[in-house]
């Protein structure tokens, strides 16, 4: 196997550190550290690594990037690498106009703004925090420097009862596009834990209101529904396979995309924060090694588990190919005996 043809994105988890306390984060196991910070040394091996790797676009997300005290300083490396560069920000920090004015110096493929609310109000209520005017007013900053972000919103249970709002607020902003998934259980500790996760059955009745309200919404918009489509009626499952917005086979499942924690470990999958299937400098240092680690037992074996069979009933089902039987970190949480039906066969 080619491991440098297989990745084609990687993620440098650059601090733990965020202003925000939200209520369904994925970092909130054990081994969390809001301290925790990527070295500068650290960063340089693992952005000289994915270079050498062929990657060809990283990803910087926390914690919060924002916050990272080296942050220009790794912006350059990847610059200089010759690799794209993405972020994933809450957005808070961009309101100081002197810091997007920085940002925009650079040729971001993306910023990805994670709006936690459609109001100060259930900003806060999500967040522990008050940051939703500096929010907005970021989005304001990054559009008039010529970087209108991305936004990047999360349906946890209490906000599926204001979903029309929501829609409206969004399209509201000053985004190049808006793309929307629902909260999934949190594993923490090496259990799977609610924190606000609709189930499947809520998550199917939400993404059929939402599918039939984006047509009339001027901006482009994007959902996967991370359940199994058979959950789905006839008519809205035809259209999320048409205009895919599907699950599909994520990077965790088939070993596309690398993830690097603040100390150089690699994450099979953003919500496996406190489960490190190896690091940087101690189970590889080189292509080689990587490749042998990468396509090591534990490796495969995390990718075998999550391209199990959620239920018997998927087996047969002609729609595996589209949904795979949903986002597998569902099933920890919820039983696929009690949501996937049987006999489905188109």
């Amino acid at each position: 196997m080619d491991v440098q043809k297989n990745i084609s994105m990687g993620w440098l988890t650059v601090n733990r550190a965020c202003e925000n306390r939200c209520s369904w984060c994925y970092a909130q196991g054990a081994g969390f550290d809001p301290a925790s910070s990527m070295s500068r040394e650290k960063a340089e091996s693992l952005v000289n690594f994915m270079a050498d790797l062929g990657i060809k676009t990283v990803s910087l997300i926390g914690g919060e990037p924002n916050l990272y005290r080296d942050l220009f300083y790794v912006l350059d490396l990847i610059s200089q690498n010759g690799m794209g560069i993405m972020i994933t920000s809450n957005g808070r920090r961009f309101s100081d106009i002197r810091f997007s004015r920085k940002m925009a110096k650079y040729k971001f493929q993306n910023i990805s703004i994670s709006l936690k609310g459609i109001d100060r109000e259930q900003y806060m209520r999500q967040t522990n925090a008050d940051g939703f005017d500096d929010v907005c007013q970021g989005i304001k900053n990054l559009a008039a420097e010529g970087l209108s972000p991305s936004l990047f919103f999360t349906f946890g249970r209490t906000a599926l009862g204001h979903i029309d709002k929501t829609l409206e607020f969004l399209s509201s902003l000053e985004a190049n596009s808006i793309a929307m998934n629902f909260a999934n259980p949190v594993i923490i500790d090496g259990k799977a834990r609610d924190m606000d996760a609709p189930d499947p059955v809520q998550i199917a009745d939400a993404y059929t209101r939402i599918i039939r309200k984006i047509p009339s919404i001027d901006k482009d918009m994007f959902l996967a529904p991370s359940i199994p489509l058979c959950l789905l009626d006839p008519d809205i499952k035809a259209i999320a396979i048409k205009r895919k917005m599907l699950t599909g086979t994520c990077y965790a499942r088939v070993g596309s995309g690398l993830i690097f924690s603040p100390e150089g470990e690699v994450i099979p999958c953003h919500q496996f924060t406190d489960y490190a299937l190896g690091s940087y400098g101690a189970d590889f240092t080189d292509i080689g090694s990587f490749k042998a680690f990468w396509y090591g037992d534990k490796c495969l074996n995390f990718r075998r588990m999550m391209n199990n069979y959620p239920s018997a009933d998927c087996i047969e089902c002609a729609d595996w190919v589209n949904c795979f039987g949903g986002c597998p970190i569902k099933w920890f949480y919820f039983h696929p005996q009690r949501y996937i039906k049987k006999g489905v066969t188109a």
